[in-house]
């Protein structure tokens, strides 16, 4: 899952909304010295991804990519289904989307000042809500954007030369597919991030 799909399955709260970002940004065990609700919504994060990886239809979907783009068929997914949860938000909330995207924004400016939030995480956070990536995922433009921002994202941090815009088309080739399965993918990791979550705060509390 992406970006919109996490913040909405993460708690709703300042704490909430940084640690599902951060979790991109940090590898290796959840620091003891994180506030316990952050470190709570990192591990829900990495919980979700791992779930989303042994769904059967999300590994139907991945080997339905052409060979040479499998390598990043995840990837592309987690974009796309972003675009569908956009486009299909009140299916899955009753807050209006843009409601919604503004109040993640407003979560992630009250907590980026934290000491434990990386620069880069910063810099991110704020060109997120600047460039409006989060509400330009309801349009499929906005994911070919995405794909873009990776390619620098691969080129400039890990010295790796690769081309992701190519994976658009096969998106759009397998349109149909991805949007058969979105709908049980997402109900499935509401249902798993609500127990998850209930897992975590029992364990927090014994």
């Amino acid at each position: 899952m992406n970006h919109i799909a996490h913040f909405l399955l993460a708690p709703q709260t300042v704490e909430g909304a940084i640690g599902t970002l951060l979790a991109d940004f940090v590898r290796g065990p959840v620091a003891e010295s994180l506030p316990a609700a952050v470190a709570a919504a990192v591990r829900l994060h990495r919980a979700i991804d791992g779930e989303t990886d042994r769904i059967s239809d999300v590994r139907a979907l991945k080997a339905s990519f052409a060979p040479e783009f499998r390598r990043f068929a995840g990837l592309a997914l987690d974009l796309y289904f972003d675009h569908r949860l956009a486009r299909e938000w009140p299916r899955y909330s009753p807050q209006p989307f843009d409601t919604f995207i503004a109040g993640v924004h407003r979560s992630l400016d009250a907590g980026l000042h934290a000491g434990y939030v990386p620069d880069r995480m910063r810099l991110f956070a704020t060109a997120m809500r600047d460039r409006d990536w989060l509400r330009s995922y309801r349009n499929f433009e906005g994911v070919e954007a995405a794909l873009q921002r990776l390619n620098y994202t691969f080129e400039r941090r890990f010295r790796r030369e690769v081309e992701l815009r190519p994976l658009a088309g096969e998106l759009l080739r397998l349109q149909a597919q991805c949007d058969s399965a979105f709908g049980m993918v997402f109900a499935h990791l509401q249902r798993f991030a609500e127990l998850a979550s209930d897992r975590d705060g029992q364990a927090g509390n014994a």
